[in-house]
Protein backbone atom coordinates (compact mmCIF):
# COMPACT_ATOMS: atom_id res chain seq x y z
CA UNK A 1 0.00 0.00 0.00
CA UNK A 2 2.71 2.45 0.98
CA UNK A 3 4.75 1.89 -2.17
CA UNK A 4 1.70 2.54 -4.40
CA UNK A 5 0.84 5.71 -2.50
CA UNK A 6 4.42 6.93 -2.59
CA UNK A 7 4.75 6.29 -6.33
CA UNK A 8 1.43 7.98 -7.13
CA UNK A 9 2.16 11.12 -5.16
CA UNK A 10 5.80 11.42 -6.19
CA UNK A 11 5.00 11.00 -9.90
CA UNK A 12 2.81 14.09 -9.53
CA UNK A 13 5.54 16.10 -7.83
CA UNK A 14 4.19 15.99 -4.31
CA UNK A 15 6.88 16.45 -1.66
CA UNK A 16 6.54 15.02 1.84
CA UNK A 17 8.09 17.78 3.93
CA UNK A 18 5.30 19.96 5.34
CA UNK A 19 2.57 18.10 3.42
CA UNK A 20 -0.71 18.48 5.34
CA UNK A 21 -2.47 15.10 5.44
CA UNK A 22 -5.60 13.73 7.08
CA UNK A 23 -6.70 10.11 7.37
CA UNK A 24 -10.36 9.33 7.99
CA UNK A 25 -11.12 6.17 9.94
CA UNK A 26 -7.44 6.03 10.78
CA UNK A 27 -7.38 3.47 13.56
CA UNK A 28 -3.78 3.46 14.81
CA UNK A 29 -2.67 5.57 11.85
CA UNK A 30 -0.06 3.14 10.54
CA UNK A 31 -0.67 4.21 6.94
CA UNK A 32 0.44 7.80 7.58
CA UNK A 33 3.27 7.02 9.98
CA UNK A 34 5.74 6.82 7.10
CA UNK A 35 4.56 10.21 5.83
CA UNK A 36 5.08 11.65 9.32
CA UNK A 37 8.57 10.17 9.40
CA UNK A 38 9.27 11.99 6.13
CA UNK A 39 8.09 15.34 7.45
CA UNK A 40 4.38 15.44 6.64
CA UNK A 41 1.91 16.99 9.08
CA UNK A 42 -0.51 14.21 10.00
CA UNK A 43 -4.07 14.42 11.33
CA UNK A 44 -5.77 11.17 12.31
CA UNK A 45 -9.55 10.93 12.67
CA UNK A 46 -11.32 7.97 14.26
CA UNK A 47 -14.37 7.36 16.41
CA UNK A 48 -12.40 5.09 18.74
CA UNK A 49 -10.56 6.70 21.66
CA UNK A 50 -8.70 3.42 22.14
CA UNK A 51 -7.42 3.43 18.55
CA UNK A 52 -6.26 7.03 18.84
CA UNK A 53 -4.52 6.36 22.17
CA UNK A 54 -2.71 3.52 20.44
CA UNK A 55 -1.81 5.89 17.58
CA UNK A 56 -0.40 8.39 20.07
CA UNK A 57 1.83 5.70 21.59
CA UNK A 58 2.91 4.48 18.13
CA UNK A 59 3.80 7.95 16.85
CA UNK A 60 5.51 8.80 20.15
CA UNK A 61 7.63 5.64 19.87
CA UNK A 62 8.94 6.90 16.53
CA UNK A 63 9.34 10.50 17.72
CA UNK A 64 6.57 11.78 15.45
CA UNK A 65 3.57 13.95 16.11
CA UNK A 66 0.02 13.48 14.88
CA UNK A 67 -2.99 15.63 15.58
CA UNK A 68 -5.70 13.29 16.88
CA UNK A 69 -9.41 13.94 16.34
CA UNK A 70 -11.94 11.65 17.98
CA UNK A 71 -15.44 11.83 16.60
CA UNK A 72 -17.90 10.97 13.92
CA UNK A 73 -16.54 11.85 10.48
CA UNK A 74 -19.89 13.34 9.42
CA UNK A 75 -20.17 15.77 12.34
CA UNK A 76 -16.63 16.47 13.60
CA UNK A 77 -14.76 17.75 10.57
CA UNK A 78 -16.42 21.06 9.61
CA UNK A 79 -13.50 23.10 11.07
CA UNK A 80 -11.09 21.20 8.80
CA UNK A 81 -12.69 22.05 5.43
CA UNK A 82 -10.10 22.84 2.72
CA UNK A 83 -7.20 22.57 5.18
CA UNK A 84 -5.24 19.65 3.72
CA UNK A 85 -3.08 18.81 0.75
CA UNK A 86 -4.10 15.14 0.88
CA UNK A 87 -7.14 13.40 2.43
CA UNK A 88 -6.97 9.62 2.66
CA UNK A 89 -8.82 6.58 3.90
CA UNK A 90 -7.93 2.93 3.74
CA UNK A 91 -10.96 0.74 4.29
CA UNK A 92 -13.61 3.21 5.42
CA UNK A 93 -16.22 3.89 2.72
CA UNK A 94 -17.20 0.22 2.37
CA UNK A 95 -18.59 0.24 5.93
CA UNK A 96 -21.52 2.43 4.89
CA UNK A 97 -24.67 2.12 2.81
CA UNK A 98 -26.01 4.85 0.55
CA UNK A 99 -26.40 7.79 0.94
CA UNK A 100 -23.58 7.83 3.54
CA UNK A 101 -21.36 5.83 1.19
CA UNK A 102 -21.42 8.73 -1.26
CA UNK A 103 -21.07 11.26 1.57
CA UNK A 104 -17.81 9.60 2.70
CA UNK A 105 -16.31 10.20 -0.75
CA UNK A 106 -17.60 13.79 -0.82
CA UNK A 107 -16.21 14.43 2.66
CA UNK A 108 -12.69 13.58 1.49
CA UNK A 109 -12.99 16.19 -1.25
CA UNK A 110 -14.27 18.85 1.15
CA UNK A 111 -11.18 18.51 3.33
CA UNK A 112 -8.57 19.24 0.66
CA UNK A 113 -7.46 22.63 -0.59
CA UNK A 114 -8.13 23.42 -4.25
CA UNK A 115 -5.79 21.18 -6.23
CA UNK A 116 -5.46 18.77 -3.29
CA UNK A 117 -5.41 15.00 -3.54
CA UNK A 118 -7.90 12.42 -2.32
CA UNK A 119 -6.84 8.79 -1.87
CA UNK A 120 -9.57 6.27 -1.09
CA UNK A 121 -8.72 2.60 -0.84
CA UNK A 122 -11.57 0.10 -0.58
CA UNK A 123 -11.95 -3.64 -1.10
CA UNK A 124 -12.61 -4.67 -4.69
CA UNK A 125 -15.91 -6.51 -5.13
CA UNK A 126 -14.35 -8.68 -7.85
CA UNK A 127 -11.28 -9.75 -5.85
CA UNK A 128 -11.79 -13.48 -5.39
CA UNK A 129 -9.30 -13.93 -2.50
CA UNK A 130 -11.07 -11.12 -0.60
CA UNK A 131 -14.50 -12.61 -1.29
CA UNK A 132 -13.33 -16.08 -0.26
CA UNK A 133 -11.73 -14.80 2.96
CA UNK A 134 -14.82 -12.75 3.88
CA UNK A 135 -17.16 -15.66 3.19
CA UNK A 136 -15.01 -18.06 5.23
CA UNK A 137 -14.66 -15.63 8.14
CA UNK A 138 -18.41 -14.99 8.21
CA UNK A 139 -19.20 -18.70 7.90
CA UNK A 140 -16.91 -19.62 10.82
CA UNK A 141 -17.93 -16.70 13.06
CA UNK A 142 -14.58 -14.92 12.77
CA UNK A 143 -15.85 -11.87 10.87
CA UNK A 144 -15.64 -9.04 13.41
CA UNK A 145 -15.75 -6.12 10.98
CA UNK A 146 -19.51 -5.73 10.77
CA UNK A 147 -21.00 -4.23 7.64
CA UNK A 148 -18.55 -4.24 4.75
CA UNK A 149 -19.77 -3.88 1.18
CA UNK A 150 -16.86 -3.89 -1.28
CA UNK A 151 -16.85 -1.49 -4.24
CA UNK A 152 -16.53 -2.20 -7.92
CA UNK A 153 -14.07 0.09 -9.70
CA UNK A 154 -16.97 1.57 -11.63
CA UNK A 155 -18.89 2.39 -8.48
CA UNK A 156 -15.93 4.14 -6.89
CA UNK A 157 -15.36 6.15 -10.06
CA UNK A 158 -19.06 7.14 -10.18
CA UNK A 159 -18.89 8.25 -6.54
CA UNK A 160 -15.74 10.27 -7.24
CA UNK A 161 -17.30 11.96 -10.26
CA UNK A 162 -20.49 12.74 -8.32
CA UNK A 163 -18.26 14.34 -5.66
CA UNK A 164 -16.53 16.34 -8.43
CA UNK A 165 -13.28 14.51 -7.87
CA UNK A 166 -11.18 13.57 -10.86
CA UNK A 167 -10.38 9.84 -10.70
CA UNK A 168 -6.74 8.90 -11.22
CA UNK A 169 -5.72 5.25 -11.10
Amino acid sequence: RWKRLEALLEQHGIRWQGLKTIELGSGRGQALLILALRGAQVTLVDSSAEALASAQRLYGHFGCHATLVQGDIFTSLAPFRQQFDVALSFGLAEHFRYPQRQQVVELHGSLVKPGGWVVIEVPNAYCLPYQWFKWLAQRTGHWKVGLEIPFTAGELIRCARAARLLPVQ
